[in-house]
């Protein structure tokens, strides 16, 4: 099992258009897995959350995950992880 101690942010970009993405990332899992194109998104009662990488239907009337994290407790800690490495930026 993948702990959040081998998920690393590799890089983290601000989001300069006043938008709901507020920055978009990739993580390095255990050293060998790249994600890109992950983001971090403010709803629309201010909470933050991280958006996994997704592609457009044929009609791009939805969009899908292209990458989804099983285990809820680690996709829980890459939030924590992703937002106060956010918040430490915004800083």
């Amino acid at each position: 099992m993948i702990t959040v101690s081998e998920v690393a942010i590799s890089k983290m970009v601000i989001n300069k258009v006043e938008s709901a993405t507020k920055a978009f990332f990739d993580i390095v899992v255990a050293g060998v897995i790249l994600i890109k194109d992950m983001k971090i998104v403010m709803n629309t009662q201010g909470q933050l959350f991280v958006s996994y990488p997704q592609k457009p239907s044929k009609d791009k009337s939805k969009y899908f995950n292209t990458v989804w994290i099983q285990d809820v407790t680690l996709r829980d800690e890459i939030q924590k992880l992703a937002i106060s490495s956010y918040s430490n930026i915004k800083k």
